[in-house]
């Protein structure tokens, strides 16, 4: 159980070293990979339960950042939801490819909005 570790990156999200929404987000989420990747544990209710505690020191670096909360809570749904039909040594790599995901997910998101937008803005031709 590597919390030292984790609790240094988080220091990170608390003093503001990072900062905008999708930066803490993609922080966190690659901090609590990082956190699984080091995780010794004998069963999997033991991984799960210190990749909650992780979250939660996560989350308490800034408790009002709905990005970073949404980012974790995907992750370690998903998890759970799979926790029953995968190995304990799966578990790192799921946390991996779920925090992948949700990277992309958000890319995809702020590429729509940013299309969306664009399309609002009315056209006017600077020739006349």
């Amino acid at each position: 159980m590597d919390m030292e570790q984790l609790k240094k990156d988080a220091e990170r999200i608390r003093s503001l070293e990072i900062q905008g929404a999708t930066n803490v987000c993609l922080s966190a989420c690659d901090f609590l990979n990082s956190f699984a990747q080091r995780i010794q544990a004998t069963n999997k209710k033991e991984i799960l339960e210190q990749l909650y505690k992780a979250k939660d020191v996560l989350i308490n670096t800034r408790p009002t950042e709905p990005a970073m909360k949404n980012g974790l809570k995907y992750i370690l749904k998903k998890l759970e939801l799979e926790a029953d039909s995968i190995s304990l040594s799966d578990i790192p790599l799921k946390v991996q490819q779920y925090k992948e995901e949700y990277h992309k997910r958000l890319l995809n998101s702020k590429e729509k909005i940013a299309k969306i937008g664009a399309n609002r803005i009315p056209y006017k031709d600077p020739e006349g």
